[in-house]
């Protein structure tokens, strides 16, 4: 029997006032991998719409911004900054493929997923009805006008069986029902956590469902995205908002007029309309007949009164109408003064921590001058912008702040990378994704996992570099004019010599194997090889002959030295853990304080660590490969460097003429290291 895993649950109708329960993981057969979880909200049917209709939006101008989406490697990235920055309200993030999604002042969490590819079925259970949105933004509806939903007989259960075939491309997809949950296989579920065991990822699975950040759940939010056989454009940002909320008065709307003119009749049928769990935009027909009832009644008892209780009635009724004009210009106005004397108390303050900052610049302190700009831009944020003076005001406060923010921060924006070689071009394979890097005097070493290939590029050269078969890489180091490749096979590594023109030479083996690739280093023709079981690194002799014994460098204990990712080595040896940088100097620990309180934002995990012989930095690029941070070797912040969320998978330094190189993507790219002219200018 095909059987979920997990407890049955139960799900209200879309349609009541509120929906709290839990539904299991909704898996999808995507190509890019990931699964939705249901989550918790606990609102009313026409705030959902708003917020469904903000989500679209957001979803529809990434579409505009970027145009097809559904090809790019960070696209989940994309949308959640795209939903991040449509709403204050809104916290996006990423995690393990899906985007997580909360709404912080409605309690509203969402999963979404990205559908690659159609069809896709999605198994639900029960007796329930089961009540299935879709839309393009302009146009919410329910029915299986574009879904196929069968229902078969799998041991004493029925189970729908919903064929997503026929949406098109940017369609939004609301599952809602009664006694719902889904199948998943674990196996499925497994390779789209990117986890090896199914059976752990089972186990995780339920334990995130059971955890306190996910007690509840709500209708899954899917959306579609192109693929080859569809074309089908994106319908506008504005418009997909504006519709929506246009239904929503009306809806509104007619029900205050139901209320005033028709109560009885509109409680009846709200009672009959709730009773068949129908949607509250069926009542749409029944408007103009109520209005038109109330009316009638009303006119009819008018008529009753005489002409005096008439005219006394009308100027009643004239008197209330200006005492409620008068009323609604009075509170108009003090609203209004309110707004004014809060952008005036906010003005003040902001002016206040920005004197704060700018004394603390001069007398040294960053961490406050720091502090009271951040303070200085939350305040800006919440600026009411009402006049166009008020507008202008905002936003040249925020640009002016953000460049301060920057400036304390360090910061340097990578917007435009100049493109060195581009390994998915001609010459190349289409699907490389290179993610070793070394550089040697006037060439780049990089080599791509996927095809195992190596190539050594020159400089000075535009055309294709030669490439080289080499089985299983595991990592690169260069020194002086060598340069060597680990290879790793079953529990021994295996180094080679890598020639100018790409043969390569076993010169030994070793069982000696780092944790990570940058765990290997090479200085003054020694080979260093961290040992993280046994606490201790090694070094070998290298020569053209081959390699020397190994012999251990450290001369005392390194507690966390099993934590250890990577070394970099200028004659002194530092040893960089995912929280701390240690350094060793002749094989004892030296003096060296690596003070993270100074980087700003906070430092998430340290992948490598860099330097060059002759250099007065230290390059750490941050574990999620999106920042890369530079110390001076006292542990001072020099600088820190973004890429617009693109993901740095290896860099490469080349201080004497002012570039760092950066393997992102299929590409080789290069950038000023600003930051270096910065410091010789003081």
């Amino acid at each position: 029997m095909m059987r979920p895993y997990g407890e049955k649950v139960y799900v209200p109708q879309f349609s009541d006032v509120s929906v709290t329960t839990r539904v299991l993981p909704l898996g999808t057969e995507r190509k890019n991998g990931g699964c939705v979880f249901g989550m918790a909200m606990d609102t009313v049917q026409p705030q959902l719409l708003a917020v469904f209709s903000e989500i679209f939006s957001s979803f529809a101008a990434a579409i505009q911004s970027y145009g097809d989406i559904s090809a790019r490697v960070d696209r989940e990235t994309v949308i959640a900054e795209a939903l991040q920055n449509a709403n204050d309200d809104f916290f996006a993030a990423v995690e393990h493929g899906r985007i997580i999604l909360h709404h912080k002042n409605m309690h509203l969490l969402l999963g979404i997923a990205l559908l690659d590819t159609r069809p896709v079925q999605v198994f639900f259970s029960g007796t329930g009805d089961l009540t299935v949105w879709t839309g393009d933004g302009a146009n919410m509806h329910t029915g299986s006008e574009l879904i196929a939903t069968s229902f078969t007989e799998n041991g004493t259960e029925p189970f729908a069986q919903m064929d997503i075939g026929n949406i098109p491309p940017h369609h939004v997809i609301i599952i809602s029902t009664s006694d719902l949950f889904t199948h998943l296989p674990p196996q499925v579920l497994a390779q789209q956590m990117r986890i090896a065991s199914p059976a752990i990822a089972l186990e995780q699975c339920h334990n995130y469902l059971q955890s306190k950040h996910a007690p509840h759940a709500l209708p899954i939010l899917l959306i579609t995205t192109p693929d080859a056989a569809s074309s089908t454009p994106s319908p506008s940002p504005a418009a997909s908002r504006i519709s929506l909320q246009q239904t929503m008065r009306a809806v509104r709307a007619a029900i205050r007029v139901c209320a005033t003119f028709g109560k009885r009749a509109g409680q009846r049928l709200l009672h009959r309309n709730h009773a068949t769990k129908k949607s509250a935009t069926t009542l749409a027909p029944a408007f103009p007949t109520l209005v038109q009832k109330g009316i009638q009644k009303s006119m009819a008892g008018f008529r009753r009164f005489s002409i005096v209780q008439r005219t006394l009635l009308s100027i009643c009724a004239a008197l209330v109408l200006i005492l409620l004009l008068n009323l609604g210009t009075h509170t108009s106005q003090k609203i209004q003064d309110a707004r004014d004397q809060l952008f005036t108390d906010l003005q003040a303050q902001i002016a206040q921590h920005q004197e704060s900052a700018q004394a603390a610049r001069i007398y040294g302190n960053e961490q406050e001058a720091l502090a009271n700009v951040k303070q200085a831009l939350m305040l800006t944020k919440q600026l009411p912008t009402v006049t166009a003076e008020q507008q202008t005001y905002k936003a040249e406060t925020d640009q002016h702040l953000t460049k301060i923010l920057h400036d304390l921060q360090h910061v340097f924006t990578v917007n435009n990378p100049t493109l060195l070689f581009d390994f998915s071009g001609d010459g190349f394979y289409g699907l490389a994704r290179p993610n070793l890097l070394v550089r040697i005097d006037e060439e780049f070493v990089v080599y791509d996992p996927s095809y195992e290939a190596l190539w050594r590029i020159a400089f000075a050269t535009t055309s294709v570099p030669q490439r080289t078969v080499v089985p299983s890489v595991y990592a690169l180091v260069a020194d002086d004019a060598r340069i060597l490749a680990i290879s790793s096979e079953n529990g021994t590594a295996h180094i080679l010599n890598i020639a100018t023109d790409g043969t390569r030479t076993t010169l030994g083996e070793t069982t000696i194997i780092p944790p990570t690739p940058q765990g290997f280093a090479m200085y003054h023709n020694n080979l260093y090889l961290l040992d993280a079981e046994k606490a201790q690194l090694y070094k070998m002799f290298v020569s053209a002959q081959g390699l020397g014994v190994s012999s251990p460098w450290l001369q005392e204990h390194y507690d966390t030295l099993a934590e250890t990712n990577s070394i970099a080595i200028d004659g002194d040896i530092y040893f960089a853990t995912a929280k701390t940088l240690v350094k060793y100097t002749r094989g004892t620990q030296a003096s060296f304080t690596f003070t993270q309180e100074y980087i700003d934002p906070p430092l998430q995990g340290m992948k490598q660590v860099k330097t060059e012989r002759e250099s007065d930095s230290l390059y750490l690029l941050e574990a999620a490969g999106k920042r890369l941070i530079i110390l001076t070797k006292k542990g001072v912040l020099e600088a820190q460097y973004l890429f617009n969320n693109r993901i740095v998978h290896a860099f490469a330094l080349d201080e004497a003429s002012r570039k760092g190189y950066v393997l992102i993507d299929h590409g080789l790219y290069a950038f000023p290291l600003d930051h270096l002219k910065t410091k010789s200018e003081e």
